[in-house]
């Protein structure tokens, strides 16, 4: 859900849809299903100039997979 509304424009929405995907990872013990949900988050919040929640998603996404989700290499 949260991917077609981030497809149309609709970034509030996808925010809030990605969200809920990430809870029900996080409660399903699913650590790649959070991290891609929390890289969505990290983009959506981007798109609406909301950035203490982007960095937030983005930490946590990186958290969670740092070899997919790190901007660039740990050492640098």
């Amino acid at each position: 859900l949260g991917d077609g509304l981030a497809g149309t424009g609709q970034f509030e929405a996808a925010l809030e849809a990605h969200a809920h995907a990430a809870t029900a990872a996080r409660h399903a013990a699913d650590r790649n299903a959070e991290a891609e949900a929390c890289f969505k988050q990290f983009k959506d919040a981007a798109e609406t100039r909301q950035w203490d929640v982007s960095l937030k998603a983005l930490q946590r996404a990186i958290e969670l997979d740092p070899q997919r989700f790190r901007p660039t290499p740990e050492h640098y």
